[in-house]
């Protein structure tokens, strides 16, 4: 496990990051930073900023990220398995196609962020907001917690995301053939 951790270290940022990894980064300003495709498995960036940062494809797999600014940040395909998101910012955060197995979102607040494609299997979403998220293609099952909010026509039935507007076209189209 990488411990990012310490007030010490707030000197952290994006142009010396890599100087405090594997050590401790919590606190670390890498707002705008470019980590697409980097390795920070089990990574621990508590209340870190990361706005606006292009983490595209990117390993944050098992990484503790409670109460992190992930506010516009593209984290498109990054695998984000058990990751812990509780409390953290990530309003308008670009999250297609990303893997999120075992991701703890609890609390967090994903309002606005796209998560089109996104595998969300065992996720935890109690308490998250995904007011005006992208669900579109979501895969999702084994689903834990209640959402604080969920996008118009969605709903979390039986531990799956459920969209009741395409089940209506569907089942609509079922009656006119």
């Amino acid at each position: 496990m990488v411990l990012l951790t310490g007030a010490v270290y707030s000197q952290c940022n994006k142009n010396n990051w890599e100087y405090y990894y594997p050590d401790r980064m919590q606190d670390c300003n890498l707002a705008g930073a470019d980590l697409k495709g980097a390795d920070l498995e089990w990574a621990f960036l508590k209340s870190a900023n990361l706005s606006g940062s292009n983490l595209k494809g990117l390993n944050l797999s098992g990484a503790y990220l409670q109460m992190a600014d992930f506010t516009g940040t593209n984290l498109t395909g990054a695998n984000l398995e058990n990751a812990d998101f509780s409390r953290a910012n990530l309003k308008g955060a670009d999250l297609k196609g990303s893997i999120c197995y075992g991701t703890n979102f609890s609390e967090a607040d994903l309002k606005g962020a796209d998560l089109e494609w996104a595998f969300l299997k065992r996720a935890n979403l109690n308490g998250t907001n995904l007011r005006g998220a992208d669900l579109t293609g979501v895969i999702s099952g084994e689903i834990k917690g209640t959402p604080k909010s969920l996008p118009d026509g969605w709903s979390l039935i039986g531990g799956v995301l459920v969209n009741k507007r395409e089940s209506i076209k569907d089942e609509s189209k079922d009656v006119e053939n």
